[in-house]
């Protein structure tokens, strides 16, 4: 009886408020994907979406908990009650990559349209738009992190991936800790994709050029 494999990975990176997704102060700030196909690889979509954590005033006003008469005001204290959650290094980091500044802009997003975005983008690809499963989350970390959010902030998406993740940092430290062999040092120079921008799109694409020096690698010395 042969196996049906799902027909995509869905190579993801999300960028995120902090580490626990339970927490009230838990949101995502931008989500980059790339569609590939299993398992030849090849390019099939990707898109960046920078998501707000508050879209518009009733948002902003549930937040903070306070009523105001201008909801420009609402937007300022809830961004700022929210800079005062996050931790400094966090915050650092999306301040340095120009996140945060883009996460404040008019007109960004939120999650929930995003999630819906994302979900059609997978329905077209697969013509289901019920959630056919046929894409295997990838990534680096996603098996423990990126899943989790998923599932809970967009689950019309989460719909249409297949329970279990390719992850591609589990095989680099099997590779490197278990083994003693990092595929970094190949002697063609391949890249792993290590340098990390923590702008979404940009670290999916370079977990994604990962996997592939994984497969090539492990082809190359069977």
């Amino acid at each position: 009886m042969s196996k049906s494999f799902p027909k995509y990975m869905m190579v993801v990176d999300l960028e995120t408020t902090g580490s626990d997704e339970s927490s009230p102060d838990a949101f995502v700030l931008e989500v980059g994907y790339s569609v590939v196909t299993m398992p030849s690889f090849d390019y099939v979509y990707g898109a960046n979406h920078v998501v707000s954590p508050f879209p518009d005033y009733s948002t902003a006003q549930k937040y903070t908990g306070q009523l105001y008469t201008v909801k420009s005001e609402a937007m300022a204290d809830a961004f700022f009650e929210l800079e005062e959650k996050i931790a400094p290094v966090v915050l650092d980091m999306h301040t340095k990559n120009g996140l945060w500044h883009s996460v404040q802009e008019r007109y960004t997003p939120g999650i929930a349209e995003v999630d819906e975005r994302i979900a059609n983008a997978l329905a077209e690809i697969s013509g289901d738009k019920n959630g056919s499963r046929e894409f295997v989350l990838g990534g680096s970390g996603v098996g423990h992190f990126d899943s989790r959010w998923i599932r809970k902030f967009m689950p019309r998406t989460a719909a249409h991936l297949t329970y279990y993740a390719i992850d591609v940092g589990v095989l680099r430290r099997f590779f490197r800790d278990i083994c003693g062999v990092d595929v970094k040092s190949d002697p063609r120079g391949l890249s792993s994709g290590d340098a990390k921008t923590h702008r979404a799109d940009e670290d999916a694409w370079a977990h994604f050029e990962e996997m592939r020096v994984f497969k090539e690698w492990i082809l190359d010395h069977q």
